[in-house]
């Protein structure tokens, strides 16, 4: 896939299940994946990758797959978008 993608969700387990997926079938086609999220979207994101063996030490290889420590609203701060600050 090129270029960015944002999605937006009613329900937290839409977003975790078409999270899950979006970054399962990134990392299947030697993609690289950045997850920029809260705390707790990444700590569930990552159970489930790891329960998939998707990343791990189970996974083929996780070298693609970066969910970084800062939240969403820390590393979106000063982000505009159409001339308006997100955060």
């Amino acid at each position: 896939m090129r270029g960015h993608v944002a999605f937006f969700y009613d329900e937290y387990t839409d977003l975790l299940d078409h999270l899950t997926d979006f970054v399962k079938t990134g990392l299947e086609g030697d993609e690289i994946a950045i997850v920029v999220g809260t705390e707790q979207h990444r700590h569930d994101l990552k159970e489930r990758l790891l329960a998939g063996h998707h990343i791990g030490l189970s996974a083929a290889t996780d070298a693609n797959y970066f969910a970084g420590r800062r939240d969403a609203a820390v590393a979106l701060h000063g982000t505009r978008v159409a001339g308006r600050t997100l955060v």
